[in-house]
C-alpha cells in the first residue's frame, strides 16, 4: 500500500477496506462494501480503527497503512475530531509490545497533519507522551518536553483542566525514566496552577506536594527556598515532610533531628531514603553554620552539625562537592575560610515575595491579552460586515 497516499479518498478508502477484510477475514466484507457503495469514508476508516486490535496482532507490516489512515481521519469534513480522536485512544491503549515504534511514528504524523493552532492537537500529544512512557521510548520526545510547552497549550485553548492533566502525565511518565530534573519542573508546573485555589482544591494536593519536597531534596538543587512561594506548600504547613524541609532551609540539624525521631516515616513519605536525607540536612547545616563567616574552626561546626571534630573535614568536602559551599581547608590549623554559601542572598521571604509579584504581572498580562483578543474579534466581526 506504499503507493496509497497518492490516489483520490474513495479509492485510498477502497484500499484500505481490502487491506482490513484481507486480516480480520470475510465477516468484514459485507459492512466495508457498504460503506464503500456509499462513498463513505469516514465510515470505512471507522470500521478500519474498530479492528485495528486484530490487525496489531497480526504482525503485518502496517505502517503505511496506519499512516494513510491517519490522513484520511484528519482530511474528513465532518468527522475530523471524531475520527482523529479514535484513532489516536486506538493507538495509544493497544497492549504495549504490539508496534511501539511504528505507532509513536504514527501518532507523531498525526499530530503533525494539524495546524500548530488546532486544539486536537492537544489529545493526540497527551496519546504520545503516553505511548512514549509505556513502550520506553521517552528519550524521542524529550527535546520537545525540554522546551515550553505553555505557548503550545494557549494557543490550542487548552483549559486549566487539562493543562494539569497533562504536566501531572508528563512528570509522571519522565520519573519512570530517572530524569528527575525534568520531571520535577512538570511537578512544580502542575502545582503552579493551582496558585491561589481554595483550600478545598489545595487539601487535595498534599501528597503532590509531599512528592515535589522529596523529590527537590533527594536532587542536586540546594535551592529549596521557591517551594516556600507555592500555595500547595504553604497548605501543608506543619506537616513532618514541611518541618522537614523548613529545618533542612534553615541549616538546623538540631531541628531535622527532632523531627525525623519523632516522625519515623517522614524520610519514607518523602520517598527518599533516611541515610539521604540525613545527609542532604548535614550538608545544609554546614553551609548554615559558616554563613556570614570568614572563617570557623572545626570544633565549632563540629558543635553545630552533631558531629565528632575528625568527621568535619569529609563533611565540608561534601558540601564543597554539591556547591553548597566555596571554601578552603587549613588543615594544620583546623580551620575552614569561606567565600561563598548557596541561600545567603534570596531568602524563603524573598521567594514569596517575588511569587506574589509574578501572580500579578500573569494577571495583568492576562488582562491585557483579553483586551487585545476582543479587540480583534470586533474587529473581524467589522470586517465581516
Amino acid at each position: 500500500m506504499d503507493h496509497f497516499i497518492d490516489i483520490p479518498d474513495v479509492e485510498q478508502a477502497t484500499e484500505l477496506a481490502s487491506f482490513f477484510v484481507d486480516i480480520v477475514g470475510e465477516s468484514l466484507q459485507d459492512e466495508m462494501l457498504d460503506y464503500l457503495d456509499d462513498d463513505d469514508v469516514d465510515g470505512v476508516v471507522r470500521c478500519a480503527i474498530k479492528n485495528l486490535p486484530v490487525v496489531f496482532a497480526s504482525q503485518e507490516a502496517i505502517e503505511s497503512t496506519l499512516n494513510n489512515m491517519a490522513l484520511l481521519a484528519t482530511k474528513s469534513e465532518k468527522n475530523s475530531d471524531t475520527l482523529t480522536s479514535e484513532f489516536g485512544a486506538a493507538l495509544a491503549n493497544t497492549s504495549e509490545e504490539q508496534y511501539p515504534e511504528t505507532r509513536l511514528r504514527v501518532l507523531t504524523l498525526l499530530f503533525n497533519c494539524f495546524q500548530p493552532n488546532d486544539p486536537k492537537r492537544y489529545n493526540i500529544f497527551s496519546h504520545i507522551v503516553s505511548v512514549a512512557n509505556s513502550t520506553n521510548q521517552m528519550d524521542a520526545i524529550l527535546s520537545t518536553l525540554e522546551g515550553d510547552l505553555t505557548p503550545w497549550l494557549k494557543v490550542w485553548g487548552v483549559s486549566e483542566d487539562k493543562v494539569t492533566t497533562l504536566y501531572k502525565l508528563i512528570h509522571s511518565a519522565l520519573k519512570d525514566t530517572k530524569n528527575t530534573t525534568l520531571s520535577r519542573s512538570y511537578l512544580k508546573k502542575f502545582l503552579l496552577a493551582f496558585q491561589g485555589k481554595d483550600q478545598s482544591v489545595l487539601d487535595g494536593l498534599k501528597a503532590d506536594a509531599v512528592a515535589l519536597i522529596g523529590e527537590t531534596l533527594l536532587s542536586n538543587d540546594l535551592e529549596v527556598a521557591p517551594l516556600f512561594s507555592l500555595d500547595a506548600i504553604k497548605n501543608i504547613a506543619g506537616s513532618p515532610a514541611y518541618k522537614v524541609l523548613e529545618s533542612i532551609y534553615n541549616g538546623d540539624f538540631t531541628a531535622y533531628s527532632s523531627i525525623v525521631s519523632e516522625h519515623s516515616t517522614v524520610a519514607e513519605e518523602l520517598g527518599i531514603e533516611k541515610a539521604m536525607l540525613d545527609k542532604r540536612a548535614r550538608i545544609m547545616a554546614v553551609a548554615k553554620a559558616v554563613e556570614g563567616r570568614d572563617t570557623i574552626t572545626f570544633s565549632e561546626l563540629a558543635n553545630t552539625v552533631a558531629v565528632q571534630e575528625d568527621e568535619v573535614e569529609a563533611w565540608v568536602v561534601d558540601a564543597l562537592c554539591v556547591g553548597a559551599i566555596d571554601a578552603t581547608i587549613d588543615d594544620m590549623n583546623n580551620t575552614i575560610h569561606i567565600t561563598r554559601v548557596v541561600n545567603s542572598k534570596f531568602d524563603k521571604q524573598n521567594w514569596i515575595d517575588l511569587e506574589a509579584a509574578l501572580t500579578q504581572w500573569r494577571a495583568n498580562v492576562s488582562s491585557v491579552l483579553g483586551t487585545l483578543h476582543d479587540v480583534r474579534e470586533a474587529q473581524n466581526g467589522g470586517d465581516g460586515k
